[in-house]
């Protein structure tokens, strides 16, 4: 049975805590005033699910996206229905949402559920559209040569640029545009994850953890100095709370690599990390990670 790398367990069991607590009324804010939650936590999750991305046909990675995303989904969204509906009748709240007219539907299968007892849903049904569109583009463009690996990145880096500029001119506000900006806007994020098991983690591990998240720190204290909150973008299923096109990328950055490189030292700390050179022969024979990195 292959183990899976406990770095990425206790990343991910620490984004669902952020997103947890970023939902409550009193939170902890875990390191928050350093790294705020919205300044990267979003971009975080979708970085986790392109890291254990699997090269899949186009046709086979579909079938099991949709048997594995879409049943949850459409099931959570009928009892969020249900439960507004009951509300609607009882006088309680006038949001229901019919979802049998045709652009219920539409909204249904690429933005989120109809109703905002659900919300939270949206991605579920923004990572299935990023990671079947990844699969597509992996298929079509072979992204398994490093120069093709890193050219993509250069264009949806460009891309997702793009995006945030047309959700500042307002372009998120029509319901085709924002499926698409949405999209592009986190696939970039995907591919960095995949970058990162393929050719960067086994690097990354062996920079110095407090030089690297010292340097983290620098890089946002003196954002937020001087552009205090706006170094958030908040509720990015609508894409409607960004203040610039580039410092969305910047804070996401050093927020996944900080609370990277924090996970690493604990992981190792509790005797469940790699031994770097074990780790980086495995990368070399699977992804050709050259063996001098260690």
């Amino acid at each position: 049975m292959k183990k899976r790398n406990q770095v990425f367990n206790f990343l991910e069991a620490l984004a669902i805590i952020m997103v947890i607590d970023d939902h409550m009324s009193t939170r902890i804010g875990i390191l928050s005033s350093i790294f705020p939650y919205n300044s990267f936590y979003m971009p975080l999750f979708v970085f986790i699910s392109g890291y254990f991305y699997r090269e899949q046909k186009i046709g086979e990675n579909i079938k099991h996206k949709v048997c594995h995303l879409l049943p949850t989904y459409l099931a959570w969204a009928v009892v969020g229905e249900v439960i507004a509906y009951i509300l609607m009748k009882l006088g309680i709240v006038n949001w229901y949402a019919d979802p049998f007219h045709l652009k219920s539907l539409i909204r249904l299968f690429t933005i989120d559920s109809l109703t905002s007892i659900v919300g939270a849903s949206w991605f579920v049904i923004m990572l299935f559209w990023v990671s079947v569109s990844y699969n597509i583009l992996d298929n079509l463009l072979s992204l398994k040569r490093k120069l093709h690996d890193y050219a993509f990145l250069l264009v949806s880096m460009l891309l997702g640029i793009i995006a945030l500029k047309l959700c500042m001119a307002k372009y998120n506000h029509y319901l085709p545009y924002l499926f698409v900006l949405r999209t592009v806007w986190y696939i970039q994020f995907y591919h960095i994850g995949r970058l990162f098991h393929r050719y960067w983690e086994c690097r990354v591990r062996n920079w110095n953890t407090l030089y690297t998240c010292m340097g983290c720190v620098g890089v946002n204290v003196l954002l937020i100095c001087m552009v205090g909150d706006y170094i958030n973008f908040y509720a990015t299923a609508g894409m409607g709370s960004f203040h610039s096109s580039i410092l969305p990328i910047v804070t996401s950055f050093t927020g996944i690599l900080f609370w990277y490189k924090v996970m690493q030292y604990l992981s190792e700390k509790l005797g469940g990390g790699t031994h770097c050179r074990l780790y980086c022969r495995e990368h070399f024979y699977n992804y050709g990670v050259p063996s001098y990195v260690c």
